[in-house]
């Protein structure tokens, strides 16, 4: 028989399975307080305003673009503080008013799951 120890359930929690935990039971402690349970009590995280995003954005781009990049760059973050962003931020705020049991940063992660770092290289040719 598999070893293992009742959680808060009173349900038998048994290791090793599924490629999940091996180790020891000693090593996994289980908290008689169900994981979501102070889930309500986490304030929700605050949609930052358009403009702070954008000028964080241009902050941050400061390291890696030339003034003429920059300069191009401004333009651009300009315009989308003007169009589309005011309507994207919009819908942001709704989304997270509908779901506070989540971050307005949460959903689709694609862009965030992909950790491989790359190595900038000067363009020396032009």
């Amino acid at each position: 028989m598999e070893e293992g120890r009742q959680n808060w359930t009173g349900k038998l929690c048994v290791y090793g399975g599924h490629g999940g935990f091996k180790g020891p039971p000693d090593l996994q402690t289980l908290s008689p307080v169900p994981t979501m349970f102070f889930q309500p009590a986490i304030p929700q995280l605050p949609v930052p305003s358009l403009h702070d995003t954008c000028q964080r954005y241009l902050t941050a781009q400061l390291v890696f673009l030339s003034p003429k990049e920059y300069a191009k760059t401004q333009s651009l973050v300009d315009e989308f503080q003007k169009g589309a962003g005011v309507d994207l931020n919009k819908e942001l705020v709704e989304l997270n008013k509908k779901n506070s049991h989540l971050s307005y940063s949460t959903g689709n992660k694609s862009n965030q799951s992909d950790c491989v770092p790359a190595e900038i290289l000067e363009d020396t040719e032009g």
